[in-house]
């Protein structure tokens, strides 16, 4: 087997994960998306109740699904696969704070917001695990709950800006193409269109050109008929 392009440090090992920000970046954008969905699902119980009881099982469920187990809790790191969405959010932001070749006031944003909609969840399984008055747990853990989608609107933003600086990153760039449905969906219509052409104003074409010397130079090109399908589903956006 021949691995190609494989990413080394400049005193010839191989890089972690953690030290490759173009592959940073495309877990924590995943990641924003798994908890922008759970965070709103939860929300949505919380708003849509009335005058009806609250499962705080399925509650407890979904928050531990977003922030990890209790005994978790003490774990300043942790990279298991089990751990939270937003643990996982939190630790690869702050990787990405501490590595990428950014502006440090754009990369430490990044890291302050998904830290914070962590521990608003954090303080939420604290609160259930504590409960003692219904009515106050509910008002306590949805106030988390909207504060921490507070935090990933901010994050949002944050994304929207650190993303240009990845255009010269072809793995960056065709994770946008690849997922553009669903990154336009979780931010606005278009977004992944009106990106590429922040980071290549001077036409589409020039951005197909791009990847395909990226991916030919590295011996991908059998990523290339794809690559040609995704811009192509971009210019024929009505």
């Amino acid at each position: 087997m021949v691995f190609k392009n494989i990413r080394r440090t400049s005193h010839g090992g191989f890089k972690a994960y953690h030290q490759d920000t173009g592959l940073l970046f495309q877990f924590i954008l995943s990641e924003y998306s798994a908890a922008h969905q759970e965070l709103n699902a939860l929300n949505g119980i919380f708003k849509n109740k009335g005058d009806h009881s609250i499962c705080y099982d399925l509650i407890a469920v979904s928050l531990e699904k977003l922030a990890g187990t209790v005994h978790d809790y003490m774990r300043l790191f942790s990279l298991g696969n089990n751990d939270g969405i937003l643990t996982k959010l939190k630790n690869n932001c702050a990787y990405f704070s501490q590595t990428a070749d950014i502006p440090t006031k754009e990369a430490m944003r990044v890291h302050r917001h998904a830290d914070e909609a962590w521990l608003l969840c954090l303080e939420s399984l604290n609160v259930l695990h504590m409960a003692k008055d219904e009515q106050n747990v509910d008002e306590a853990i949805h106030l988390n709950i909207k504060q921490s989608i507070d935090h990933l609107i901010h994050l949002q933003d944050d994304i929207k800006h650190v993303l240009p600086h990845f255009r010269c990153d072809e793995n960056v760039i065709y994770f946008l193409l690849r997922h553009k449905h669903q990154l336009n969906l979780l931010f606005y219509p278009e977004f992944v269109t009106n990106i590429l052409h922040q980071m290549y104003p001077e036409g589409l074409t020039s951005l197909t050109d791009f990847l395909t010397e990226r991916y030919m130079s590295r011996g991908f090109t059998d990523l290339i008929p794809s690559i040609t399908k995704e811009i192509a589903e971009l210019e024929q956006r009505p």
